[in-house]
């Protein structure tokens, strides 16, 4: 009899999901393949945008800044899920000095700007707020995103101080990380191409740690000095009580 409970419990489940969960996760499950050859980059956006559902706005103009061809090439075919060609495209068009970006998330509109003109401006600005979570989830992805990071043992001044130096922007807005802080001492906000992200977070944990009690300068010379002064004066002391 629980048996059947159980079994009628799962059917009457199955039955009462909607027609869009089911459409969402057999999205989520199908397969996009990247074919191996070389693929101009207008023609990669339209495919992976027919796949993911997005309108994917690509400006000749903004191809035409590229410093070498406009197209991407596999040695190899590439088979992966949705969030696997998201990330993959956004991995090639970054190599090819492009960035994607988002337009409107929600009626899935995005768009592909040159990293080295006067647009990578808005590849920063229209950067997506993550959770740390979520762009470790997904550390091969060059999307621009933005992250809290909370702090534990230092606060966001010495945090930045010492994270700066390996992450100071060597080339154009695009590809730049922005340290800083929203008035908190115990949070650090981190914004760029997640891929990076994920690089300071991880480096984050190296500076983040619990530190010892600083011993004040010249402290070990001084109580070196003062044992032999100790020493020195229980000699004497020996020697005169033994003239006594």
């Amino acid at each position: 009899m629980k048996s059947l409970v159980i079994a009628a419990a799962l059917t009457f489940a199955a039955c009462a999901s909607s027609p869009q969960d089911h459409d969402a996760r057999a999205q989520d499950q199908a397969r996009f393949e990247f074919e191996a050859g070389t693929v101009p980059i207008a023609d990669l956006t339209k495919r992976c945008g027919e796949f993911l559902g997005w309108n994917i706005m690509v400006n000749p103009q903004e191809l035409q800044m590229a410093t070498q061809p406009a197209t991407v090439t596999l040695e190899r075919a590439v088979r992966t899920d949705r969030a696997g060609c998201e990330d993959l495209l956004s991995s090639l068009l970054w190599s090819k000095g492009f960035g994607i970006t988002p337009l409107d998330t929600g009626r899935g509109v995005y768009e592909v700007v040159s990293l080295a003109g006067s647009r990578a401006r808005d590849y920063v600005s229209r950067a997506a707020h993550r959770t740390v979570d979520e762009v470790r989830a997904r550390p091969d992805s060059y999307f621009c995103v933005t992250v809290v990071a909370p702090l534990q043992h230092v606060n966001s001044v010495i945090a930045t101080n010492a994270l700066r130096p390996f992450f100071a922007s060597t080339g154009g807005p695009g590809g730049s990380i922005t340290l800083g802080n929203v008035g908190s001492g115990n949070s650090l906000v981190v914004s760029g191409p997640q891929h990076t992200v994920v690089a300071v977070l991880d480096m984050l944990r190296t500076v983040d740690v619990p530190s010892e009690a600083p011993v004040a300068p010249g402290a070990a010379q001084r109580l070196e000095s003062l044992t032999r002064a100790v020493e020195q004066l229980t000699k004497r002391v020996e020697a005169l009580e033994k003239r006594e």
